[in-house]
């Protein structure tokens, strides 16, 4: 079993469907059980659902050019890699 606050932990990684069946199943029978968890777990899925609802937001352009430029300097060889 697992406690309350191992749950929220792996809370992340559940919603995702990134763990093993075996922990998978212990977080479903630790929602069965608390209902503290369960109203966590419910709330957090809802904060997700609605994030992924917002309207994704211009970046700036000055932060679009220093990605850009980090991505460039990565992309090319290192001295003496050559």
């Amino acid at each position: 079993m697992i406690s309350c606050r191992e749950l929220i932990t792996l809370l992340g990684d559940y919603v995702s469907d990134d763990l093993p069946p075996e922990r998978r199943d212990h977080i479903d029978k630790h929602l069965g059980r608390c209902p503290s968890c369960l109203a966590y777990f419910e709330s957090y899925t809802t904060v997700i659902k609605l994030t992924g609802q917002l309207p994704a937001a211009p970046l700036p352009q000055h932060l679009a050019q220093r990605l850009l430029a980090a991505l460039a300097a990565e992309q090319r060889p290192a001295a003496g890699n050559a």
